[in-house]
């Protein structure tokens, strides 16, 4: 039966010295770590794409729809002047409405 401070001290010996064996081990779990973590970045960087587009045509969207909707309203507005300024001005002349249209 080995002893595990044998074990690790053969490991140790065979890797250079303890600071590059820790070194070694140090390197070997960030670029395990780095692999692990491609799916979860592929996936967050899909997400945060889908987010943005979704988010973009809503913004358009609500955009239009006020932008619409103002000049819905603006319009209405308009019409109902030139509608008040025409009843204020048959109102004030009262007989231009008996003269004919020039041919």
């Amino acid at each position: 039966m080995a002893w595990d401070y044998a074990e690790l001290s053969k490991l140790t010996k065979a890797n250079g010295g303890p600071e590059k064996l820790i070194d070694t081990l140090i390197n070997n779990g960030i670029k395990t770590g780095r692999s692990q973590m491609l799916p979860v970045v592929g996936a967050v960087a899909g997400v945060a794409v889908a987010v943005g587009v979704v988010g973009k045509t809503t913004y358009d969207k609500l955009k239009t729809h006020f932008a619409d909707r103002k000049n819905k309203e603006e319009m209405q507005d308009a019409r109902d002047e030139l509608i008040e300024g025409i009843k204020a001005y048959d109102a004030e002349h009262p007989d231009d409405s008996e003269i004919s249209p020039a041919t």
